[in-house]
Parts: structure tokens; C-alpha cells; sequence
């Protein structure tokens, strides 16, 4: 099966932190916790950790992905950001 053709049901999201980085350019949200999903095909839940950045956008009405490219010290220098769509 390759789950990469697959959408995860997303049952459950817990929020562990929220947190601002400071950053160059603008401070960056992260943002982690677990996730309980449900594969297709499969009855189990799996629980999943994730951690993710996002950038609000420069009116405070949008928000982008973010994803570090490069580190220095440990600590990410560049992002490269993904837009996140409005829904209304």
C-alpha cells in the first residue's frame, strides 16, 4: 500500500506548546504536540509527534508554513515558506 496516495483521518490533536522564536526577519511561531490518526486500511490509531513553524503574515490575517533550510549553532538561519490558504 503506499500511504503516500492515502489522506489520513485526523481523530485527535494535542497541543504540548506554542512557543515564539525570535527570527531575522519576523518571530515564528512553533508549535508541537501529538496528533491520533487513522490510516486507510488499517483499524488502528497511531499517535504521531509533530512540531511545526508558522509565520503570520504581514497584514495578521494569513499564515504560512515554515520550514528551516539551513542551521547555524544548531539553530535554523533560513526558511523556505509555504502559504497557507484562507478558508472561509
Amino acid at each position: 500500500m503506499n500511504l503516500e496516495d492515502e489522506t489520513a483521518e485526523v481523530l485527535r490533536m494535542t497541543i504540548n506548546s506554542r512557543n515564539y522564536v525570535p527570527n531575522k526577519e519576523s518571530n515564528l511561531l512553533s508549535v508541537s504536540g501529538y496528533i491520533d490518526c487513522k490510516f486507510p486500511g488499517f483499524t488502528d490509531e497511531v499517535t504521531t509527534p509533530f512540531l511545526v513553524f508558522l509565520q503570520r503574515g504581514e497584514m495578521g490575517e494569513s499564515w504560512s508554513l515554515v520550514e528551516p533550510l539551513s542551521f547555524s549553532n544548531e539553530l535554523p538561519v533560513k526558511w523556505l515558506t509555504f502559504p497557507l490558504p484562507i478558508k472561509d
